[in-house]
């Protein structure tokens, strides 16, 4: 992770066993077991940092081991973004920094469902009124970067409910 980021890392958001048990395959397993690490809100000098905050951007990078949980590959809990104020739904952009990743979008009505794996230096465009997880279905770690608006607050009641991502 260290080669992805040549700033200062603050401590991470980790997602646990226990936390991801709502959109698990196999939710029968529970603990503080850690699945995921989230660096929030980086930047690399107090300049940057306030010029991104002026722009109301965030810059995040997400860690995910290799793996399985319960015969089911380690994933992020997935998201769907609240709607902008123009009634459009905020996208976000990610960069895969190492390993290989698997982005399954969906729209909150299911009508449109899409898959798209991507490698070290691809980017991935989440359009707006897609919701997304992410996959590490590789055998390296997955280092991945993302833009995102501050606003755009992530709802993921609905990834919950739907079980979102199961890859196995």
């Amino acid at each position: 992770m260290n080669s992805c980021w040549p700033g200062s890392l603050p401590e991470p958001s980790v997602r646990t066993l226990g936390d991801m048990r709502c959109v698990l395959a196999n939710p029968d397993r529970s603990g503080n077991i850690p699945l995921y690490y989230m660096y929030r809100d980086l930047a690399l000098t107090a300049g940057d940092r306030a010029y991104l905050r002026e722009q109301n951007v965030r810059f995040d990078i997400t860690v995910i081991p290799p793996g399985t949980v319960g015969g089911e590959y380690v994933k992020t809990k997935g998201h769907y973004h609240p709607l902008s104020p123009s009634g459009i739904g905020y996208p976000e952009l990610y960069l895969v920094l190492a390993g290989e990743a698997l982005y399954l979008l969906q729209r909150s009505d299911l009508d449109d469902v899409v898959a798209v794996a991507a490698r070290a230096g691809e980017f991935v465009f989440i359009p707006p009124g897609y919701g997304h997880v992410t996959i590490n279905a590789g055998k390296e770690e997955l280092v991945m970067a993302n833009r995102s608006r501050p606003a755009s607050q992530a709802n993921t009641h609905f990834t919950s409910r739907c079980r979102a991502g199961r890859i196995t």
